[in-house]
């Protein structure tokens, strides 16, 4: 008889997994799970990262949140997660197995870094390649001037140095802009995961000073944007890289 009472104090529950949220290393992963029971029930334990339990669920429904600590960036799937009884006298453990199929991604913890929070420009490779002539944009012809050796041959003023063997570069007036870029080329650190948690600090501190900020990351560039979705998407790209 006893038997028959532990396990039907686990059927014909219901449990239903609610949104998941993005989170950072070193922080908690929650699960929230809706139970919805047609009579009170007792002693109900996860095997989760926290071993939660639930001295007594009460008829009608109500959430428990099952936690596990994030360890390391990337997607997180929700491992399947045991359910076990052992009410009402202890004598009987009655359990079950739980696949919510439920993932989300850790993002890098956030290491301060000051000295980048105006930005760190671009990567060498695109700084040069802005120099030519063809990716001026919006700039304005300003004047001439000697040319120096190193500076970009495509600048030079070719047409007047063929009249008097001097050679000169054009000079452009860019026009302003607010726009902060941020790339892992220019932040200084000793490992991968170093230079990322310090893009992931910078990103979090441009959106709070509400600045227009970019993103790059070798060959994938985000471009300057601002507000909540354009942070997600940064974060994402750093936890996915």
């Amino acid at each position: 008889m006893i038997l028959y009472l532990s396990y039907f104090n686990l059927a014909g529950i219901k449990l239903v997994s609610s949104q998941t949220f993005d989170v950072h290393v070193e922080q908690n992963l929650t699960l929230q799970i809706q139970l919805i029971s047609d009579k009170d029930r007792y002693s109900f334990c996860w095997q989760d990262g926290y071993k939660t339990e639930l001295k007594k669920v009460n008829a009608s429904h109500q959430f428990v949140n099952l936690g596990w600590q994030a360890k390391q960036r990337g997607l997180f799937r929700f491992p399947r997660v045991r359910l076990y009884s052992t009410a009402p006298f202890g004598l009987f453990n009655v359990w079950t197995w739980l696949d919510f199929n439920r993932k989300t991604y850790v993002y890098p913890k956030p290491l301060t870094c000051p000295e980048y929070q105006f930005g760190t420009g671009r990567s060498d490779s695109e700084m040069d390649d802005s120099s030519n002539d063809e990716n001026i944009g919006d700039s304005e012809f300003y004047g001439l001037k000697p040319y120096q050796l190193g500076e970009p041959l495509s600048r030079v003023a070719w047409k007047r140095a063929s009249y008097n063997n001097e050679w000169q570069v054009k000079q452009f007036e860019q026009s302003i802009s607010d726009d902060v870029w941020f790339s892992l080329a220019k932040v200084a650190g000793s490992e991968i995961e170093e230079k990322l948690s310090k893009l992931t600090w910078l990103l979090i501190n441009a959106q709070q000073q509400n600045m227009t900020y970019g993103l790059e990351l070798g060959h994938k560039v985000l471009q300057p944007q601002t507000g909540a979705a354009h942070l997600k998407s940064c974060l994402l790209a750093l936890a996915k890289y």
